[in-house]
């Protein structure tokens, strides 16, 4: 009984005993709840461009290229999936899924609280965690969302993977030019040894390798320049050719090198020729520089040697151990995971890099090289889409990712604004509004606390850095850019950890104080049973919470964004399975496979569509979102059979269309 006593006792201390116990527990629930949660709006795209990337490495099938977003997580939870259902047979396709992104949310629980325990103890940092993982907006979202809660996860696990690196004592650091002792200038010895080397050099060597390097950098600047006017003529050839007669040569050459001639719009074939000019432009620029660097080795020979042994071997030589140094590849490796699922991915190794030159100043440059080395090795391998050109890929999909092409309205306070037209204080104003209020308690406690800390060095200023950064930067860049944001914030995600940060050091303060073990623990307790009794009221629709600044759920109901993926319909589809008749119309505004994924085989369910008169849609039944009062507007006086509601805000209705309907149903 001692050793198993003693034995407990060391695994209560462990300091992962906490987060490990949370993620079993996590584990468990999430099984036996996922089947309750419907299929977001856009999840089928993301599971087919799994399968395509998929197929791309297999050789199978064609490179995607028009997605701004990596396929890394969405391959890992396509083959997860498959896993899954061969072990919960009785899960549908969907809720294998869902369960790859539940599970993505753990892995993003368990970084967090490495994260936290570096600026708290043990029970803070699972305070904080905790709170983290019953807020009910996350909670709601780990099951739905493929993109932001994956790369949530994926990027508090880089950013830790990144400071550990920063950490590590097994990191080369960068070592100072001495001899003798004594610090060497540079520039001057260079300067001597550019005079020599050009002296030795005969007149028509220097004469025509510097020509030849002064040349080709003229023509590269100038195929720069005339990129618009070349531009325009390959758009004039383009469409020249297109629409050129098929006997024509012009049309004959065309329709033998463009694939799907007339059946693809012209608009693709311009991209793709206006694409090719720059991609082969990038090219020749590679092939400029390394042209000139020979030219330069060829003229300067005693300078590039000196050059690599006073400045060249000073950093390789660390770049190189680095590369084969654990820390570093695990933070690149992690860099390169993030980066191939969001172009925003190389944000936490910035995070990182900020922590660890703040640290060690540039004596990190090497690692980080080998670092960044190893992430962007990574990102290209795990994304197809870029295989082709990744430089000129990844900052096309970065444009694409700032200015989505999204047409929607977006409901805030009330008014319904195009996403263009979204007020500055748009995203200040939305934050606060789904977290729970005890973590705004804590959060400006936090603030404060870490502010002092930060100053009496209590706190090391540098951690406190990387998380004000991580937080506020994202918000003020919102601010002044105006990026497409939609669906209140869930594209950013990824920085709502540090709010949890600073709630975990300002739990660390009450903490602090108690200095009792069960009286922290029964505290800890209490600070939760807020988000879990919503998560529990709200269920499966937890993403919808909205706290109590604004009038909880019922009060946001038509004020805000509520069910904006349509999740709810498959509370609906479960519904009409039980009351349609045989063979029973489902018309469903918004996306139809939503109902279709899990309503009867022999129901015919299609979408609804403006374009169609409202008395042309046969006897049946409507699935309608409240989104938009579409609820509202759509057959206004068909019976309503039911409502799907949560805290008094409805989320979706089914109404009959072969009756009418009293007033006071609506």
């Amino acid at each position: 009984m001692k050793k198993i006593s003693f034995a407990g006792r060391n695994l209560f201390s462990h300091k992962y005993f906490p987060i490990l116990l949370l993620l079993i527990l996590n584990l468990i629930v999430g099984a036996l709840v996922v089947a309750d949660y419907g299929e977001s709006r856009d999840e089928y795209l993301r599971f087919r461009y799994a399968y395509k990337s998929i197929n791309a490495y297999l050789g199978t099938g064609k490179i995607p290229h028009d997605i701004e977003k990596g396929p890394f997580y969405v391959m890992v939870a396509f083959i997860g999936s498959k896993a899954l259902a061969l072990i919960f047979k009785d899960w549908l396709r969907v809720d294998s899924w869902h369960y790859m992104h539940f599970l993505s949310f753990q892995l993003g629980l368990f970084f967090l609280y490495r994260i936290c325990m570096r600026y708290m103890d043990k029970w803070a940092a699972f305070g904080a965690v905790l709170l983290f993982n019953t807020q009910p907006l996350l909670w709601g979202h780990s099951f739905i969302n493929p993109k932001d809660i994956p790369f949530m996860s994926f990027f508090l696990a880089s950013l830790d993977m990144g400071m550990a690196m920063s950490d590590s004592p097994e990191v080369v650091l960068l070592a100072d030019n001495k001899e003798d002792g004594q610090v060497v200038p540079f520039r001057p010895a260079l300067g001597s040894k550019l005079a020599e080397d050009w002296g030795f050099a005969a007149q028509k060597k220097r004469v025509l390798l510097a020509g030849a390097g002064i040349f080709s950098l003229v023509l590269l600047l100038g195929l720069s320049a005339a990129r618009p006017a070349v531009h325009n003529l390959v758009a004039q050839v383009i469409q020249s050719a297109y629409s050129a007669s098929p006997e024509d040569f012009l049309g004959i050459l065309f329709s033998r090198f463009a694939e799907g001639s007339g059946v693809i719009p012209i608009e693709l074939y311009l991209h793709k020729g206006l694409s090719m000019y720059s991609t082969y432009l990038n090219r020749f620029a590679i092939l400029v520089v390394v042209f000139n660097l020979l030219i330069f080795w060829s003229l300067f020979p005693r300078s590039v040697n000196y050059i690599w042994s006073r400045f060249g071997r000073k950093y390789w030589d660390p770049l190189r151990i680095n590369l084969k140094t654990t820390p570093v590849i695990l933070g690149g490796v992690f860099l390169g995971f993030c980066g191939a699922i969001r172009v925003a991915g190389p944000i936490s190794g910035g995070l990182a890099s900020m922590y660890f030159l703040l640290k060690s100043g540039r004596k990190a440059i090497p690692a980080l090289a080998s670092y960044f080395g190893i992430g962007l090795a990574v990102t290209y391998i795990l994304w197809p889409g870029l295989w082709s050109a990744p430089f000129q890929g990844f900052s096309d999909k970065i444009a694409t990712s700032l200015d989505f092409p999204w047409d929607g309205k977006v409901l805030f306070a009330g008014t319904s604004y195009e996403v263009d037209a979204l007020p500055r204080t748009y995203l200040p104003a939305m934050l606060p509004l789904q977290f729970t209020e005890v973590v705004l308690a804590l959060f400006i406690a936090g603030l404060a606390a870490a502010t002092v800390k930060s100053i009496n060095g209590s706190l090391e200023w540098k951690r406190i850095a990387v998380i004000t950064v991580w937080l506020f930067a994202p918000i003020i860049a919102v601010v002044l850019f105006k990026p497409t944001i939609y669906d209140n914030f869930r594209q950013l995600l990824f920085i709502i950890p540090p709010i949890f940060v600073f709630t975990g050091i300002g739990l660390q303060v009450i903490i602090n104080r108690i200095k009792n073990p069960l009286v922290t623990l029964l505290l800890i307790a209490l600070l939760v049973i807020p988000g879990v009794y919503w998560d529990l009221n709200l269920h499966p629709y937890q993403y919808v919470y909205y706290n109590n600044i604004v009038g909880g759920v019922r009060g946001a109901f038509r004020s805000y964004e509520m069910d904006y993926w349509q999740t709810s319909y498959r509370e609906a589809a479960d519904y009409l399975n039980s009351i349609a008749p045989a063979n029973a119309n489902i018309i469903v505004w918004g996306a139809d496979h939503l109902v279709k994924t899990f309503a009867r085989p022999d129901l015919q369910v299609e979408q609804y569509r403006s374009s169609t008169p409202a008395e042309s849609y046969p006897d049946g039944y409507v699935v309608i979102s409240t989104r938009h009062d579409k609820d509202i507007n759509l057959f206004p006086d068909a019976r309503i059979l039911l409502r799907i509601e949560r805290d008094e805000a409805t989320l979706a209705v089914v109404k009959e269309l072969a009756s009418q309907g009293d007033p006071s149903d609506y």
